[in-house]
């Protein structure tokens, strides 16, 4: 069924940053329409894709929540929702820094998008109607133009005990919807060269502590609390962070131009 091309796509992108998800009771969870996981502790080594010395220290997200319309998948929306997610990174130490085994993760990942490809390609068990030729992609491409996307409670912090100072961006909540040509949420339901999005967010903020010690805690609930405590939100401002970035909140009207696709109204 074409729940298992979901649950194995999300299986295997949330897998590099999440630890213990299992595509079979994803798909299992997933049937209903309805899924709801929570507590997730992410792995070390969450953000080795942006190949830089850094690891992970400490970090989760409370809850992720996904809403697919199995029977609707035509006309209603995919939601996803993400809650509390508190990242704790720290120095890599040097003998974990091996430019040539970044490479070679590199060329993993690669080798993942194509077996992905290959995967949305072969699968013979999702409905007739979407295994005809060309009847997958333009599904999944049709899913993927009216996902909706919400998240709050955000903490990236990093802190260097070595050099004695913490950096890190908060965000209370934010939100990413389709619209139509005129900025007006719909559903888009015929193929558009052009996508338009509308990004909210609410209390973004960026923090430098040149002087800073380390975070202590006894347990990953501890430090979600401390974490959380440290996000800039309507009747919370927090007194010991330096801003760099003060805390903004607005909208941004976003246009994604579809490979191949040229319209000479964007540049």
């Amino acid at each position: 069924m074409f729940e298992k091309i979901v649950s194995e796509t999300l299986a295997r992108y949330l897998g590099d940053y999440i630890e213990g998800l299992d595509a079979k009771n994803l798909s299992i969870t997933l049937w209903s329409g309805e899924a709801s996981l929570g507590d997730l502790k992410m792995k070390e080594d969450a953000l080795n894709r942006l190949d830089l010395p850094v690891t992970v220290k400490g970090g989760f997200i409370g809850r992720i929540k996904l809403s697919i319309p199995w029977t609707r998948l035509k006309t209603d929306s995919i939601i996803i929702e993400m809650q509390q997610v508190f990242i704790l990174c720290g120095p890599k130490p040097p003998s974990q820094w091996d430019a040539k085994g970044e490479k070679q993760r590199e060329q993993k990942m690669k080798q993942e998008k194509l077996n992905l490809a290959k995967l949305l390609k072969s699968r013979g068990e999702a409905p007739e109607e979407i295994t005809q030729p060309g009847a997958i992609e333009a599904t999944m491409t049709k899913i993927l133009d009216n996902l909706q996307f919400r998240i709050s409670d955000v903490h990236l912090r990093y802190e260097d005990s070595e050099e004695g100072f913490s950096a890190g961006f908060t965000l209370d909540q934010l939100t990413a919807n389709s619209c139509d040509e005129n900025w007006k949420p719909t559903f888009l339901n015929m193929p558009h060269t052009i996508i338009h999005k509308i990004i909210s967010l609410k209390n973004l903020s960026v923090y430098w502590n040149p002087k800073d010690t380390p975070l202590k805690y006894t347990s990953t609930e501890e430090m979600g609390r401390m974490m959380h405590a440290m996000i800039h939100k309507d009747g919370n401002a927090p007194l010991d962070l330096h801003y760099i970035l003060q805390p903004i909140s607005g909208s941004l009207k976003v246009r994604l131009r579809k490979k191949n696709a040229l319209d000479a109204s964007i540049p």
